[in-house]
């Protein structure tokens, strides 16, 4: 069985750890949900983050993703990420 990082090429991959590292800095983590060619998926986890509110908040996360990805890919996915602060919509 493939798993979800297995399908992501190294570029995108690193791009991935590099903004997870910057969240981690703060406490919070970004699991991986889903992953395809044209769409990523993202949980922003925020339970053990000793300061939830310093973690940046989802659409500039998305940003920098998104301009990271196209810098790597020439096709880059769509980033989505879910993050507890914001209502379920």
């Amino acid at each position: 069985m493939t798993t979800v990082h297995e399908a992501l090429s190294r570029p995108v991959i690193e791009v991935i750890d590099e903004l997870a590292g910057m969240i981690s800095i703060d406490g919070g983590r970004l699991e991986l949900r889903e992953a395809s060619p044209d769409r990523l998926r993202f949980d922003l986890v925020l339970q053990d983050a000793e300061c939830a509110e310093c973690v940046m908040p989802r659409a500039y996360l998305e940003g920098i993703l998104t301009t990271r990805l196209a810098q790597v890919s020439s096709s880059p996915p769509e980033v989505q990420i879910s993050d507890p602060r914001e209502p379920a919509e």
